[in-house]
């Protein structure tokens, strides 16, 4: 099952992150700085399923173009 943010097999986190950022914003030109968090949540679904949710916060800075 494919969800939104997920990492297609064989990228890094890395370039995940990258992907994810300019689909969603358009940015392409920015600086990762560290990671800030990992944060994970359960969350029950119909029919018995639980949705397990992984979020990993970057800060990053958006460069001068």
């Amino acid at each position: 099952m494919s969800k939104a943010g997920l990492t297609i097999h064989g990228r890094s986190l890395i370039e995940g992150l990258r992907r994810e950022v300019e689909e969603e914003t358009g940015i392409t030109d920015f600086k990762i700085e560290k990671l800030l968090t990992v944060a994970e949540s359960f969350v029950p679904e119909t029919e018995g399923n639980i949705l397990h949710t992984v979020n990993i916060i970057y800060h990053f800075y958006i460069m001068d173009s």
